[in-house]
C-alpha cells in the first residue's frame, strides 16, 4: 500500500466536500442569489464551481486508485500541473488584489496535496 497516495486521496475527497458544502453555503450560494448578475454570469458560475468539486473528487479517486496500484505516471504528472496551478492562482490573486498571500489559504491545502502525490510518485518508484 502506497500511504501517501491515501493520504493525498483523503485529503482530495475531504477538499471536495469543504468546497462543494460549506463553500457553496459562503460562496455560490451568495452568487446564485445576487440580484446584481445575470442568469447567465450565474450559471456559469455555478458550472465553475461544481468543475473544481468533481476534479477533486477525481483526483481523490485515482490518488486511492494508486494506494493499491501501479501509478500511471503521464496521470501523477497531470494532478500535479492541476494542483499547483490551483495554488498559483490563489496565491497570484492573493498578491495582486488583496498584496496578502494569506487572504485566501486554500492553496496550503492544495500544496500539501500535490507534494503528498509527489511523495506517493516517488514512493512507487522506489
Amino acid at each position: 500500500m502506497n500511504w501517501y497516495f491515501l493520504i493525498a486521496a483523503a485529503l482530495s475527497f475531504l477538499t471536495a466536500f469543504v468546497h462543494a458544502y460549506f463553500g457553496g453555503r459562503e460562496v455560490d450560494a451568495i452568487i446564485q442569489t445576487s440580484k446584481n448578475l445575470g442568469i447567465d454570469i450565474r450559471t456559469i458560475s455555478q458550472i465553475v464551481w461544481h468543475s473544481v468539486t468533481v476534479s477533486f473528487i477525481m483526483m481523490g479517486g485515482f490518488c486511492l486508485k494508486y494506494s493499491f496500484s501501479v501509478a500511471n505516471k503521464d496521470l501523477i504528472i497531470y494532478l500535479l500541473i492541476q494542483i499547483l496551478a490551483f495554488s498559483a492562482l490563489f496565491i497570484f490573486y492573493n498578491l495582486t488584489k488583496f498584496g496578502d498571500i494569506l487572504h485566501y489559504i486554500q492553496w496550503v491545502i492544495f500544496l500539501t496535496i500535490g507534494a503528498f502525490i509527489l511523495l506517493g510518485y516517488r514512493n512507487a518508484l522506489s
